[in-house]
């Protein structure tokens, strides 16, 4: 019974993350950590403007990561619904997921459900 909800978590998790802004999100997170990498090791760039550019570059950086991380409290939010769920029912759900078989089984899934889901789903949500 474990191994049905690690599925449906795997499917819900994956789900969630296509619908919210996930990957828009993290590419803004790369574009300022490389903007950053470019000024630090620019020499043509003073140091003054540095201290000077380097907060705001902070900023966005802590501003996309805080949204990541919401983003990954929203998806991972049904695993732990399935886990109280599973209690009620004397499931050991939560050790499941976090075992190697069960890290394995919802990550293989996932992928393949992610893999179907952006080459044969619905293309407008």
């Amino acid at each position: 019974m474990v191994w049905v909800l690690g599925a449906i978590g795997a499917i819900a998790f994956t789900e969630i993350l296509f619908r919210l802004p996930f990957l828009s999100v993290l590419s803004e997170f790369i574009e300022v950590v490389r903007k950053v990498k470019d000024v630090m090791t620019s020499n043509n760039i003073s140091d003054e403007w540095k201290e000077k550019a380097l907060p705001k570059y902070s900023m966005g950086m802590m501003r996309s990561s805080s949204y990541l991380l919401a983003i990954l409290l929203v998806a991972f939010a049904p695993m732990l619904a399935l886990d109280v769920a599973a209690r009620l029912f004397d499931l050991k759900f939560l050790e499941f997921a976090m075992s190697p078989f069960g890290i394995i089984f919802m990550t293989i899934l996932g992928f393949a459900y992610f893999v179907w889901r952006h080459h044969y789903g619905p293309k407008s949500l």
